[in-house]
């Protein structure tokens, strides 16, 4: 990030002094408790507290299997990750952590929409409003304490993903106003009222409640690293992590861009594993996706909700994971040749109630390899596992098979590539 002034700008030193990577602590609970010392958390690490883990060992109807009511009590470091968990009555038992899809609180559905993000470059973000910060880090408020990212590993701050998406090499950091209009210069300082930002004509004061969002310059981050993980937080935030580990109830986090950030197990809701056996469909970015709009109205390609943007839901049950179609439509992904099956269950979202009515069709590397029946809500769920055998492209199809099938909402459930 650079002045729009000259040489004079009073914030180019400190702007080299930037670190790009820091060990975060956290404070916890109003009295700011220090991270180590004994807490309530520490005190519960053998409850169990109802988490619920999806295993990629298939049942014979081809579904993951599920354990319910589990309390996580460890991961442990090293280069095979293992995890121990325990149910209700039963003894403590251990996995590799590549065997585990997702670790999930029931009832949990990552929600931040309408709240303060801090965007990452990795990709996450942090659901909370900044509070202070001059020339170096983000310190954000969140539900779980204190929070300090580095500058240069933040894209900005803002309540939406726009702007946000592609981080871009830029002279200037960018306010935009909620009225329109941008405000471009160095940024300088965030308080709990508002902004200062530093531009060729002086240094601007813009309270908060007149900002849309802030999007810093510089540089993308440049990394190595691929995201073993994806940890959602209660408060609604996500964060990509190259590792994490467990002990006494307290999860600590590095992300993929550097820092780390250590919390209490009590403010996460899913751990998501991405490097491991399964791969969620919903992850993958589609290559090509084509709608036919429905009375003028397009509906876009939704991950891990229904067509119209609310939880998966079918026969009454609530699904995490998976993608939502409105037919008719065709999704493309490009695989790469890099997994082995893909497993789903086709259904009608119960939104549709009686006016949906379709089929899906599969194609692998161009070949019709799957057809559906016809598919209406309270039918029961088939899981299906699909060979790949190395393809390179995946595209599903989807059409209504009544003009009456005006809201033809196909969810696949529980969408993965399997790589073995």
């Amino acid at each position: 990030m650079q002045c729009a002034t000259s040489n004079s700008c009073p914030t180019r030193r400190t702007r080299k002094l930037r670190v790009h990577h820091l060990i975060l602590l956290v404070t916890v609970g109003p009295i700011g408790l220090v991270p180590g010392a004994p807490t309530r958390a520490a005190a519960t690490a053998g409850h169990v507290d109802g988490w619920q883990l999806l295993l990629t060992k298939l049942t014979p109807d081809n579904r993951f299997t599920r354990v319910k009511s589990a309390g996580l009590l460890a991961i442990k470091e090293g280069p095979d990750p293992k995890l121990a968990f325990k149910t209700q009555g039963g003894p403590v038992k251990t996995l590799p952590l590549a065997a585990v899809i997702t670790a999930t609180r029931p009832g949990f559905t990552p929600n931040s929409a309408g709240k303060w993000r801090v965007f990452l470059k990795d990709g996450g973000w942090i659901c909370g409003r900044v509070i202070t910060s001059h020339g170096e880090n983000f310190h954000i408020q969140t539900s779980f304490g204190m929070v300090s990212v580095p500058l240069n590993d933040a894209l900005g701050t803002g309540k939406g993903k726009k702007g946000f998406q592609h981080p871009r090499a830029a002279a200037h950091d960018r306010l935009f106003y909620a009225s329109g209009g941008v405000l471009k210069g160095t940024f300088m300082q965030a308080t709990a009222r508002g902004v200062r930002i530093h531009t060729a004509l002086g240094t601007e004061w813009t309270p908060w409640l007149r900002i849309k969002r802030i999007v810093l310059g510089g540089l993308p981050a440049h990394t190595s690293t691929v995201a073993g993980f994806s940890v959602a937080l209660l408060n609604g935030s996500m964060l990509k992590a190259a590792a994490v580990y467990l002990s006494r109830q307290i999860l600590t986090i590095r992300t993929v861009i550097g820092f780390t950030l250590t919390i209490p197990l009590s403010a996460a809701g899913e751990i998501d594993t991405l490097t491991g056996n399964a791969t969620w469909l919903a992850s993958l970015q589609p290559i090509a996706y084509r709608q036919t709009p429905l009375f003028g109205r397009p509906w876009p390609l939704q991950r891990d909700r229904n067509a119209v943007g609310e939880p998966l839901k079918v026969d009454g049950n609530t699904y995490s994971h998976g993608v939502g179609l409105h037919a008719p439509c065709t999704v493309t992904y490009q695989l790469g040749g890099r997994y082995r099956y893909l497993l789903l269950a086709a259904q009608m979202d119960d939104s549709a109630q009686d006016f949906g009515r379709g089929r899906m069709t599969i194609r692998i590397s161009g070949q019709p390899v799957y057809r559906s029946k016809v598919l209406t809500t309270g039918m029961p769920l088939t899981f299906i596992k699909l060979p790949l055998r190395g393809a390179d492209r995946l595209t599903i199809t989807t059409r209504p098979t009544s003009i009456l099938a005006t809201r033809c909402r196909i969810d696949l459930l529980d969408a993965a590539l399997l790589r073995k």
